[in-house]
């Protein structure tokens, strides 16, 4: 974290005016907050890569090893350095996707490292890609989007990173951009490149030259000092280059699909140029600068002076990496060490076999083969004696923090109950614990590991749905592998689970897996329980076709099954052939069930299902020849309000649920934008039975109540404030304990569709439903916009049934099942208590200058960031957070403070997060400047302050504001590429 400067314009005290205001990042203004962890290895990430390098391994000076991957649940990258007798020396999660990849990583001296990440290899592209940096403890010192996949130091107070498309230079301690030049094509996509340096701060970078959609006609070969000067720029007709391995002397060697070409430094002629066999790929450079060519059967080194063949040895090849002054090569069931002098065979080692992912940290006698063993995890890691073969040690690969999926049910009896699944490959683990709503802590925990839906290298275990009643805690699962046209191509299993609340004790296990065979893009509901504590799931599936049309998938099914209490066992099953692609669409009435259509051969659209035996009480035909939507609501015990499956109709029906007679079939007539198709969030029940839906529309907030009488009447009405600046929507409504209502809402800048990415904040207010009048609002969620930041930051979990997911116990604090990020630990299951008591009425302001309205890449702009304050008291832990539209870092950055307190600036992610404590009148301004880089987006500066969470702002449209800046694709007024 860099912390900038603070400068005071008014010498005031605030210590003890805001002793008891608290931040709302970090989850200060939490009662309290419990991210869920397990332990476990971390695990590497291999895929085959088709332009830019993949690195899921690497080394340090000192013997360390590198570990790049992702956690258990796929939502976040995970780096981890391991000393070389297996030691933890650090871990940290980092930007939350599964489409990135490590394409460069370098150990750093002081314990840290550099890492270079790139997007998935099937895109190869620089969009997305971003470089960061660790210190000693795994901590992110600082991380920018820039084009990436080859990395160089320059010196000891620079790095180089190139890309697709650029060259950027950084500043080591900063990674602020020095420079950038752009050379590629525009599609920003390649199969190729390079990045090396001569040690002397001269850099040698390939980028492909495309002509059309993915022809490569060549590739452009440039020489640039470390100031961004460039000596020469030539273009080289062909396949494109695929690897820069080396510069000696006066050449430098480069590689295309057929040829290793050298050329010289001065101008960039070819010197020499020698065939590269079918099969063969450059494995690098030894530290003369002599290229080493593998194949499947052999090595052999060149020349680099002439290109000529120094040696060449024929040898089984399953892996191999250069370290030291020789090849270490995997055979069958054997390690060989091949001396880069003269290719002779220095000894050979027997060892079991394995996947090869790397070997390396060669410590002067001692270096590191990292493996993978077939169908398991975590890696394996050897340490070999590099005199004599010998194995010296198999260090285990340390436990390090490890996501929980999963979510929070809450229970009548003040306690919240956590569910959770965890693991990888085949080796999982169920997790329950119970908390104490009131203050957090744990009452118990238990996991319950399980290893019997291993079926595939690529299996897993989709995250966990569950309820609670009557002192049990029913789960359903998913076991599958594949992903492809849908999350969970094939079927396994579907595991259903039932413990004790009181301890969490498994009463039983069983899975639905299915003798007739696999089903495929299937799912499975969330489980139920009637009063007997007898358990219901739904699950809807594609499955094989009978013959004559076997070879088909879209034969449907849906199935209700009715498991026993006591043991698990089947009570009855009620199929259908239908699938409705939602195994959600059904609901209890009493201990019956209400399932919604079309069902298979019928006309039929509501039926209820005796929980006795699973048999047809009744049957409804409202919309008939459409179906029932999912979105159906409970308005008393023999009542709901149904929608037509396909709306569009603008009707709805109240149905007896005693009878299955519809009481009345509203029709408000057809509808350009109907309900509940058009809205993102569920509807709620009022006392009176009416349905209030919370919207975006346009660019504000507006609710639509529909009226229980029958009459069509939909009554549709804004909510203010709003305004065409801000984006603003209503997300959910919630009531507390008293029968209070509160609305949710989120609200974030406007900006055209192509503009640069703006930050977002979530609010609570009381919400008066039968004026539409909305409250004062409170934070209590922020983003910045950089979803690989490093800063601390959590949001709700809007999961099929929301308010599930919600409590308020009263009318200050919310309670609710969250996803937590904080760096450097692991998005994870979280179950998180706000206190929403009052502590200011006011309001904060933002306003956004720079110094100039037109930009060009290499341009520097300088911006004040100003933040105003106005209320009864004074807050602590205000933020003003803003996103420089150009990841190249934000320098100079200063914060002055008039009345406030307190400023500490955090630019390592590119972008402002400033917080403050600030007194009524008070301001800060947060000055500093950014480098324009070529983007794609319109460049837009966006800030945005908010308070804590005990701050109440009545309106917080202007907590919003940006400039957009024209910006030229010329340098001085010629074209930068």
């Amino acid at each position: 974290m860099q912390v900038v400067p603070v400068h005071r314009r008014a010498a005031i005290s605030l210590l003890a005016l805001f002793a008891c205001a608290r931040s709302i990042d970090g989850c200060a203004d939490d009662d309290w907050s419990s991210p869920w962890y397990a332990s476990g290895p971390p695990t590497v990430t291999t895929t085959q890569t088709g332009g830019k390098p993949q690195a899921v391994v690497g080394f340090a000076a000192n013997g360390d090893v590198l570990l790049s991957g992702r956690t258990f649940s796929g939502k976040d990258g995970t780096l981890t350095r391991m000393a070389s007798d297996g030691a933890l020396r650090w871990s940290s999660n980092l930007r939350p996707t599964s489409w990135t990849f490590a394409s460069a990583l370098t150990g750093g001296d002081d314990g840290g490292a550099f890492a270079a990440f790139a997007l998935h290899p099937d895109f190869n592209s620089d969009d997305g890609g971003f470089l960061a940096r660790f210190g000693p403890t795994g901590t992110r010192r600082w991380s920018h989007y820039v084009p990436t996949g080859w990395l160089v130091r320059v010196g000891s107070t620079r790095i180089a990173s190139a890309g697709c498309v650029a060259l950027t230079m950084l500043d080591v301690d900063s990674g602020n951009v020095l420079w950038q030049r752009e050379y590629g094509s525009p599609s920003r996509d390649c199969r190729g490149g390079g990045l090396v340096g001569d040690g002397q701060g001269a850099l040698y970078a390939a980028f492909e030259m495309q002509a059309g959609v993915n022809a490569i006609v060549g590739s452009r070969l440039v020489r640039l000092d470390a100031d961004g000067h460039e000596a020469w720029n030539i273009a080289i007709p062909g396949s494109g280059i695929r690897a820069v391995p080396a510069v000696v002397g006066d050449v430098v060697i480069v590689a295309d699909a057929t040829t290793l070409q050298g050329r010289s430094t001065m101008d960039g002629h070819r010197l020499w140029q020698a065939p590269i066999a079918d099969g063969e790929r450059v494995l690098g450079a030894t530290a003369s600068g002599d290229p080493v060519l593998v194949s499947n059967l052999g090595l052999r080194q060149l020349a680099s002076a002439t290109g000529s063949e120094r040696w060449s040895r024929t040898i089984t090849v399953r892996g191999a990496d250069i370290v030291g002054d020789a090849v270490i090569v995997a055979g069958d069931s054997v390690l060989h060490r091949v001396d880069t002098a003269d290719g002779a065979l220095a000894w050979s080692t027997p060892v079991s076999d394995a996947s090869w992912l790397a070997a390396g940290g060669y410590d002067g006698t001692t270096f590191a083969v990292v493996r993978n063993r077939e169908g398991s995890q975590p890696p394996e890691v050897l340490r070999f004696d590099f005199a004599s073969g010998a194995q010296t040690a198999a260090p285990s690969v340390p436990p390090v923090a490890q996501p929980i999926e999963g979510t929070t049910i809450f229970a009548a009896d003040g306690r919240a109950f956590g569910v959770g699944v965890t693991g990888k490959a085949g080796e999982y683990a169920v997790r329950l614990r119970a908390l104490d709503a009131t203050t957090g802590m744990t009452d118990w925990e238990i996991a319950y590991p399980d290893s019997s839906w291993l079926y595939r290298e690529w299996s897993g275990l989709a995250e966990p749905a569950a309820t609670a009643d009557a002192g049990a805690i029913a789960v359903t699962l998913q076991a599958y592998w594949g992903q492809g046209e849908c999350p969970y191509a094939f079927t396994q299993a579907y595991p259903v689970s039932l413990y004790r609340t009181s301890d969490g004790a498994r009463t039983w296990h069983v899975s639905l897996a299915d003798p007739q065979g696999q089903s495929r893009c299937s799912s499975v509901s969330r489980p139920r329980l009637d009063s007997s504590g007898d358990v219901l799931v739904e699950v809807d599936e594609f499955r094989q076709c009978p013959p004559p049309n076997g070879d088909s998938w879209f034969c449907g099914r849906n199935t209700v099954y009715k498991l026993a209490r006591t043991d698990g066992h089947v009570l009855w099953r009620a199929d259908d052939g239908t699938r409705t692609g939602d195994p959600d669409r059904w609901s209890m009435v009493g201990d019956d069930v209400l399932r919604y259509g079309p069902f298979a051969g019928s006309t039929d659209t509501v039926r209820r299902i005796s929980g006795a035996d699973g048999h047809v009480v009744w049957a409804s035909t409202v919309f008939s020849g459409d179906g029932i939507s999912s979105e159906v609501h409970r308005i008393d015990d023999t009542h709901v309000v149904v929608f037509p499956l396909l709306h569009g109709s603008g009707r709805w029906a109240l149905l007896d649920t005693s009878t299955g007679a519809t009481d009345w079939l509203a029709d408000a007539g057809a509808q350009s934008c109907p309900y509940p198709a058009c809205y993102d969030a569920g509807g709620v029940v009022l006392p009176d039975g009416d349905l209030l839906y919370p919207a975006r529309r346009d660019y504000g907030m507006a609710v639509m109540r529909l009226y229980n009488d029958g009459s069509g009447t939909m009554e549709t009405r804004a909510v203010e404030p709003n305004d065409p600046s801000v984006v603003s929507s209503l997300d959910h409504f919630i009531a507390d304990a008293g029968g209070r209502w509160h609305a949710l809402l989120s609200r974030r800048l406007q900006r055209a569709a192509n503009a640069s990415p703006v930050g977002s904040v979530g609010f609570i207010a009381p919400f008066d439903v039968a004026t539409g009048v909305l409250g004062a609002q409170q934070a209590v969620s922020a983003f910045n916009g950089n979803a690989d930041d490093g800063s601390a930051w959590q949001w709700f979990d809007w999961k099929a049934a929301p308010l599930d997911s919600l409590r308020m116990p009263d009318g200050d604090h919310l309670l609710g099942s969250v996803l937590a990020k904080q760096a450097p630990a692991p998005t994870t299951a979280s179950t998180r208590m706000i206190d929403l008591s009052v502590s200011a009425h006011g309001n904060l302001a933002v306003q956004v200058e720079v110094d100039r309205a037109h930009v060009s890449p290499g341009d520097r702009v300088s911006f004040v960031l100003r933040a105003t304050y106005t209320g009864d008291a004074p807050i602590a832990g205000a933020h003003l957070a803003a996103m420089p539209p150009w990841s190249s870092g934000v320098v100079d950055a200063v914060c002055t403070v008039d009345s406030a307190s307190d400023c500490t600036v955090d630019t390592a992610s590119g972008n402002v997060d400033a917080t403050f404590d600030i007194a009524p009148g008070g301001s800060i301004e947060v000055r500093g400047s950014v480098l324009v880089l070529d983007i794609d987006a319109i460049p837009l500066l966006s800030a945005m302050a908010y308070g804590p969470s005990g701050l109440a702002e009545q309106d917080t449209i202007d907590n919003f504001a940006g400039v957009a800046l024209a910006q030229s694709l010329f340098v001085d007024g010629f074209d930068a590429r």
